[in-house]
C-alpha cells in the first residue's frame, strides 16, 4: 500500500474485491498512507455474504457517508447451501 501512494498519491476510486478479512484493516493502511482521504468513494463487494468484519463500522457516519446497494450473491453452491444468498455492495464516500 505504501507503494501505490507513492507511485499514486491519493484515489477518486477504491474497489475491494478481494480477502473480506482484510478490508477493514487495509482501508485503515490506505488511509493512513493517503490514498483515500476526502472525497475518496469506496466500494466494497459482499460486505453481507460472506461479509467483511469490521467494515461496514469502518465505514460508517461521521467518517463516510455509505449506502448499501442489494445484489444476490454472485455463486451458488456448497458455500450458499444451494441457494441464493442476498448480499450487498458498500458504496462509501469519505467526508
Amino acid at each position: 500500500i505504501s507503494n501505490v501512494a507513492k507511485a499514486m498519491g491519493g484515489a477518486d476510486l477504491v474497489f475491494l474485491d478481494h480477502c473480506k478479512e482484510c478490508y477493514a484493516p487495509d482501508l485503515g493502511r490506505m488511509e493512513t498512507a493517503g490514498i483515500v482521504a476526502k472525497g475518496t468513494v469506496v466500494v466494497a463487494d459482499n460486505v453481507v455474504f460472506p461479509g467483511a468484519p469490521g467494515y461496514l463500522d469502518k465505514v460508517a457516519a461521521p467518517a463516510y457517508a455509505t449506502v448499501l446497494k442489494p445484489a444476490p450473491y454472485e455463486a451458488v453452491g456448497w458455500e450458499t447451501r444451494w441457494k441464493e444468498v442476498d448480499d450487498a455492495m458498500s458504496i462509501s464516500t469519505r467526508l
